[in-house]
């Protein structure tokens, strides 16, 4: 299942990808903590096994400057994965996600839409 969620945003750092990581985590732990915890927990440990799981950033209208990307039009958050309880679990999470604040960055979530699979 893939999942795009749109975000109105000022700015994001060039170095995103932690951000969204943190993004997709929260959603998992708002949504189901116990499957959260078989994800990212190994006997109190970090669990570093492979996720089942993908995500990637769309901006359409964006100037670089410095070491931030200054936004027009937001950005757009693709989250792809193949097993049904991920996918699910991540869309009832980011529903409960208004606002996501990463350090200085705040975005807020402006509409989350399932796409359609390719035939």
């Amino acid at each position: 299942m893939r999942f795009c969620i749109k975000f109105s945003c000022e700015k994001l750092p060039i170095s995103y990808h932690i951000m969204f990581v943190s993004l997709i985590k929260k959603a998992l732990e708002v949504s189901d903590e116990e499957y959260f915890k078989s994800l990212y927990d190994f006997n109190g440990k970090k669990n570093k096994k492979i996720k089942d799981f993908t995500f990637s950033i769309k901006l359409s209208a964006f100037k670089l400057q410095n070491d931030e990307f200054i936004l027009k039009d937001g950005f757009s958050f693709y989250f792809s994965t193949p097993n049904d309880h991920t996918a699910s679990n991540f869309y009832n999470g980011i529903l409960e996600i208004k606002t996501f604040k990463y350090n200085k960055y705040e975005a807020v979530r402006l509409r989350t839409d399932l796409v359609r699979e390719k035939k």
